[in-house]
């Protein structure tokens, strides 16, 4: 196959062909990506959201019949809350997924969407906010992953890294960013002063002449909301993030971004 979607509710992208490699990322129910190429029981992809590349386990995901569209969120209807999903011929098999996950062809009256060509049914509530980004929706969706474990290269809120939070809040509100912290920066517009910055603006931190390196999520004039050994809330000022049970700053902050019209 040359494009596939994942069935599972969580699936990890490694670095090389291995179980035991390092994960590098993670793909949610309904996320689309190309196939780069296949090697016994791993295929290297390559993610329709945002072009990042990594192998999977081959069994994991199933064949599309139509490309998907590079550097949008993926077709199909982006759930905020989790939901038990399962294939429309087995009920007994339902399992959950998660917000951020996509529900493509959703049929909100019977409960139920294709997925290449299976038909899912959903059990329960499907929550999904029709209501366009702003600020607000952005803090209220962060919130969200409050307290998710830090997990390099996650993307859930069973375990999640810094831009992976960025990258999932943004999604679920309908705008897409690239995958890494060092990436999503050269985006949106620069916001000058740290008190010029609004809800929903991230802030990228870096040592002195480093890469970018953390990014988080702006609460409000004084507070930010990242991920550091867990997703936490923290002050946040024109020099960084405070630790107050630290006391003394943890990271350096280098620049704002906006990707919302300023209001």
């Amino acid at each position: 196959m040359e494009y596939g979607v994942n069935v599972l509710s969580v699936l990890p992208v490694r670095k090389e062909p291995d179980h035991r490699s390092e994960m590098v990322n993670q793909l949610l129910f309904g996320e689309q990506f190309f196939v780069n190429e296949e090697s016994g029981d791993w295929i290297n992809i390559r993610g329709a959201l945002d072009n990042y590349s990594g192998w999977i386990s081959s069994g994991t995901s199933i064949p599309l019949g139509d490309p998907p569209v590079v550097g949008d969120p993926d077709p199909g209807e982006i759930i905020s809350q989790p939901v038990r999903v399962y294939p429309a011929d087995t009920p007994e098999s339902s399992f959950l997924i998660l917000p951020g996950s996509t529900l493509p062809m959703l049929d909100r009256e019977k409960g139920e969407f294709i997925l290449g060509k299976m038909r899912y049914k959903v059990h329960g509530a499907i929550t999904v906010d029709s209501v366009s980004c702003s600020p607000g929706k952005l803090v209220q969706t962060a919130l969200l992953f409050l307290n998710a474990p830090y997990l390099l290269g996650g993307r859930s809120y069973f375990g999640i890294d810094c831009s992976g939070l960025a990258q999932l809040v943004y999604k679920i509100c309908g705008i897409s960013l690239p995958r890494d912290a060092s990436q999503q920066v050269l985006l949106g517009d620069s916001i000058s002063f740290a008190t010029d910055a609004e809800p929903g603006d991230l802030a990228f931190f870096a040592e002195e002449e480093e890469e970018i390196s953390h990014v988080g999520i702006i609460l409000n004039k004084n507070h930010i909301i990242h991920a550091s050994g867990k997703v936490r809330i923290d002050n946040f000022d024109h020099q960084g993030i405070y630790q107050k049970e630290k006391q003394k700053y943890s990271h350096v902050l280098r620049v704002i971004r906006k990707y919302l019209p300023a209001s």
